[in-house]
């Protein structure tokens, strides 16, 4: 029987976490862990903040991502004006939030808040149109999405989802929107 070897972790092998306070300082730690508990900080808010699935914690940055400003500005709902006007009318010609968020290059829940911000009016369809997995194409009215949904073994939020572009098929189902 074999010993198995581990391999020590020397300071030098270590990770550093460079991290940017609120006030703009930036500390360096290789132990998040600890870092986290010795400022009363979440270890999974910080570790999303290096793994990229967060900007910021708390107001704690990783010091070494750099800000994109549309973006940053995005996200507190201040577009430009040309990309307000683009917006609005992409939000009026029934686009999804995830449509409107690939071309201005921000994320979908930042449009989410800005469509609630100012109002806009989204066009609706009185029709929804799936594709089933075998291939034949359903055409639904609003009124019975919730029926159709229990009908068919569906769940009725993932239908949504998947007609607002934020899934791409459920249960073999996708969305059939040039059908409508």
């Amino acid at each position: 029987m074999g010993l198995t070897q581990y391999k020590t972790t020397t300071q030098s092998d270590r990770r550093v976490f460079r991290l940017l306070t609120p006030d703009g300082t930036i500390h360096e730690t290789s132990n998040l862990r600890a870092w986290a508990r010795e400022h009363s900080l979440s270890i999974v808010g910080l570790t999303g903040i290096f793994h990229g699935s967060a900007l910021s914690h708390k107001g704690w940055r990783n010091a070494d991502t750099p800000i994109d400003p549309p973006r940053l500005f995005g996200s507190r709902g201040k577009f430009d004006r040309s990309q307000q006007e683009e917006i609005v009318g992409m939000i009026k010609a029934g686009r999804s939030n995830k449509d409107i968020s690939d071309e201005v290059g921000c994320h979908a829940n930042t449009v989410g808040v800005y469509i609630e911000r100012v109002g806009v009016a989204r066009q609706i369809s009185e029709e929804f149109c799936f594709q089933s997995p075998s291939g034949e194409v359903f055409k639904i009215p609003r009124s019975r999405l919730g029926i159709f949904a229990k009908e068919h073994g569906l769940n009725y939020a993932c239908l949504g989802h998947l007609w607002n572009g934020r899934q791409n098929s459920h249960r073999g189902w996708t969305s059939a929107r040039n059908h409508s």
